[in-house]
């Protein structure tokens, strides 16, 4: 999701701060995918 400056200015703190809270946890997320893939092909092997 892109946010252009002009709406991030409008935008309140808190609304803000979960934003920033979604996106952190979105990519924490794809990590702990990629190692569960990484983890469940190395045990098929």
């Amino acid at each position: 999701m892109i946010i252009k400056a002009r709406d991030w200015n409008v935008l309140s703190k808190s609304e803000k701060s979960l934003l920033v809270f979604g996106a952190f946890m979105n990519s924490l997320g794809n990590n702990i995918r990629r190692e569960l893939k990484k983890a469940s092909s190395a045990a098929t092997e």
